[in-house]
């Protein structure tokens, strides 16, 4: 019987140190992190967008480089630890029996893939639907690291984001799984 393992909610917020520096300060984000702390149901790990798309932004705002979001975007695990310098093509990608990204969405530039943002000091979109990826038929892997890539090959490709997560033992027949809007980038 195939065992579907929901890998909480995930949210990426900005990394421990600066998270810790902000809530220590009495300035307007400490409001805005407070209360996400204190909303149930909530997995807060540290993660971070990409130095890849935090380049690209600031070259689409300010330096006067035109680029386009990814066509399409998949979630990857990882069993090491990622950063904001990690690629598609960093050491650590699971790679129990049957293991693929998973494309979020279905398509049509992401139309379908995230719930509108939200929000206007911190903006925050969620994934629109579950994103289940395959189940293992071998082997196992813990999972410690997930990935927004722009990439569908494994070893390929650009890392959008990532974050850190509850260490998640995948073994043979189970189903990693995130619930629709239980992932979360967030932006300020």
């Amino acid at each position: 019987m195939e065992r579907v393992l929901t890998i909480g909610d995930i949210m990426w917020l900005p990394p421990a140190e600066i998270w810790h520096e902000r809530m220590s300060r009495r300035d307007p984000l400490r409001k805005v992190f407070g209360d996400l702390l204190r909303r149930p149901g909530i997995l807060l790990m540290a993660g971070s967008l990409s130095n890849y798309l935090s380049a690209r932004v600031v070259q689409r705002e300010f330096g006067g480089v035109a680029n386009s979001a990814a066509t399409n975007e998949y979630f990857a695990l990882w069993t090491a630890t990622l950063d904001d310098t990690a690629t598609g093509a960093t050491a650590g990608e699971a790679n129990y029996g049957s293991y693929a990204r998973t494309q979020i969405g279905t398509g049509n530039n992401q139309t379908d893939a995230w719930n509108a943002a939200t929000g206007t000091t911190t903006s925050t979109v969620t994934n629109k639907n579950a994103i289940t990826c395959p189940t293992s038929t071998s082997g196992s892997n813990t999972i410690t690291y997930v990935m927004v890539a722009d990439g569908a090959t494994i070893g390929a490709g650009n890392s959008l984001c990532w974050a850190s997560v509850s260490s998640t033992v995948i073994n043979n027949g189970d189903t990693p799984k995130v619930n629709a809007s239980a992932l979360s980038i967030v932006q300020d």
